[in-house]
């Protein structure tokens, strides 16, 4: 479960982002995030890594947050 949805609320809203910047820094906080919840929680957490990498690219490059969600899933 997890403890604390805020931070994740926040970071999930940053991903709709218009700016690629802040999209790359929701990748960055969900990531933090899933170092935070073991189990259900941490599933949870990187359920929306998952969903937006099944989102089609928005109108402004995606690519550098793409990159760093599909990292961070797959390993280095």
């Amino acid at each position: 479960m997890i403890r604390d949805i805020e931070p994740l609320a926040h970071a999930v809203a940053q991903l709709d982002s218009a700016d690629p910047a802040e999209r790359l820094t929701a990748v960055h906080a969900i990531a933090a995030l899933t170092e935070e919840h073991v189990g259900e929680g941490r599933e949870a957490v990187l359920d929306h890594l998952r969903a937006y990498l099944r989102r089609p690219p928005g109108p402004t490059s995606d690519q550098p947050a793409r990159d760093a969600a599909a990292r961070y899933l797959n390993g280095p």
